[in-house]
């Protein structure tokens, strides 16, 4: 064997094995961490005081129509998450979080003047019903921005330990 056939033998070889390390990576820590991103952000809004209409027993206070909207498409409050692979930049991108609907959540985060009375000039400027913001996502983030690095490091770790043959799913549609 020439050193020319051994290299690319070896080349072959490592991009079959980088392959399949990226493969696995996606498969088993970009869920988890989606997951646990989303759990995180949950639990912060709980522990804030934020819960759901039908935690709180005011769902049952709402017309049949909306009782029944919220059953079918879920809570506002809600906190979804997705891993987003993009092939031309080669990484995964794992999103958590409300969504975009869910504008209650974002004012409950970062807090809100509402008045009719806004920016006039008058006896009734600056009343209205100032809310503070809860702040979770920024507590969140900060408890995963600690926890994160170890758990995929722990979780990329047992993945690769595994010797099990990873396969594209291609779903279409």
């Amino acid at each position: 064997m020439r050193m020319g056939d051994i290299s690319k033998f070896l080349h072959e070889v490592l991009g079959d094995v980088e392959d399949q390390v990226q493969l696995a990576i996606h498969k088993e820590v970009a869920d988890k961490v989606g997951h646990i991103s989303a759990i995180t952000i949950q639990a912060q809004m709980r522990a804030k005081g934020i819960h759901r209409a039908k935690a709180t027993g005011t769902h049952l206070k709402r017309s049949r129509k909306e009782q029944a909207a919220a059953n079918k498409y879920g809570s506002m409050l809600d906190t979804y998450y997705k891993v987003w692979s993009q092939p031309d930049m080669n990484r995964d991108i794992v999103f958590a979080g409300n969504t975009l609907a869910a504008y209650k959540a974002r004012f409950r985060n970062d807090g809100w003047k509402n008045h009719h009375y806004w920016e006039q000039k008058g006896p009734n400027s600056g009343s209205g019903n100032d809310y503070e913001g809860k702040h979770f996502i920024e507590d969140a983030r900060k408890i995963l921005s600690m926890e994160i690095p170890r758990f995929v490091q722990r979780s990329a770790s047992q993945a690769l330990s595994r010797h099990r043959t990873y396969k594209k799913n291609i779903k279409v549609g």
